[in-house]
């Protein structure tokens, strides 16, 4: 309920001084700059935990799992052009044994 709330204060705050100031970004999601959806989805999963540390009560390790595979995907799409490129040419000069 605390990552819920806090969630939706974030988001409501980020909209109000987006379209308070006409800074609109055109073609993205909310007008908002590129990856900040993103980041406000991801910034909610990984609050998501605190209500349960606030009750003193243990994390379900499913929990955790959602956590840490949506923490990777973020800072995998995050990557630059460059970095997945040089992973392709790395898989493909030397091919990891199956």
């Amino acid at each position: 309920m605390f990552s819920f709330i806090l969630g939706i204060i974030f988001a409501t705050w980020c909209l109000v001084n987006r379209f308070s100031k006409d800074g609109k970004v055109e073609g993205q999601p909310l007008g908002m700059p590129r990856g900040t959806v993103r980041a406000l989805i991801t910034v909610m999963i990984v609050a998501f935990p605190f209500g349960f540390i606030l009750t003193g009560k243990e994390i379900p390790g499913l929990i955790v799992n959602a956590i840490f595979i949506a923490v990777a995907f973020y800072f995998e799409a995050r990557k630059s052009e460059r970095e997945k490129l040089k992973e392709i040419v790395d898989e493909i000069k030397s091919p990891g044994t199956s």
